[in-house]
């Protein structure tokens, strides 16, 4: 995936960076094959390297991100993954927000996390975190919304969130231009 982005950018003069998730890495660990030092080795090989890298590697996780940040001294931007199940709850308190800031670059919180709570973006934003909801679908509408474009807007316009995952990038991309 990592050459074929980069072998795009190089043709198209494009810059475009990758957002790898790290999927169940407690398991990993457990089956004897940690990812967090195997992942950031092939971002080193690739060129990605410090806090302006083109590279944001996210995780549900938060011991994996913790040591990648502190054990293997990454400083390549990291995201919070928030699922909605209780267990995140604390997360998306103003203090568990403060414990992310000491660890990671962002949030990725799923998005009715924001729509139960807009605080959380400018809560998000005071600790200099950015934001990125997921995921954003055609096919799997929320009720209130017509369609994409007013559920996109709704999201960049009025929360203020700084990207978003979704399943339709032709779609986002347009309503941003």
């Amino acid at each position: 995936m990592i050459e074929l982005i980069q072998g795009l950018n190089n043709t198209t003069g494009r810059d475009v960076g990758i957002y790898p998730e790290i999927k169940k890495p407690s398991w990993h660990e457990t089956e004897g094959l940690p990812m967090e030092e195997a992942l950031l080795n092939i971002l080193h090989q690739y060129g990605y390297e410090g806090q302006d890298a083109k590279v944001y590697v996210q995780c549900f996780e938060v011991e994996p991100l913790k040591k990648m940040r502190s054990d293997l001294g990454t400083d390549l931007p990291l995201v919070q993954l928030i699922g909605g199940g209780t267990e995140y709850d604390q997360m998306v308190t103003e203090e568990g927000l403060d414990e992310i800031a000491t660890y990671a670059n962002g949030i990725g919180p799923s998005k009715v996390r924001i729509e139960d709570n807009p605080d959380l973006v400018n809560w998000a934003h005071e600790r200099e975190l950015v934001l990125h909801p997921w995921t954003f679908r055609t096919d799997y509408l929320p009720a209130q919304y017509q369609n994409l474009d007013e559920e996109l807007h709704q999201f960049y316009s009025v929360y203020g969130v700084d990207g978003l995952f979704t399943d339709f990038p032709d779609m986002a991309a347009r309503f941003l231009q």
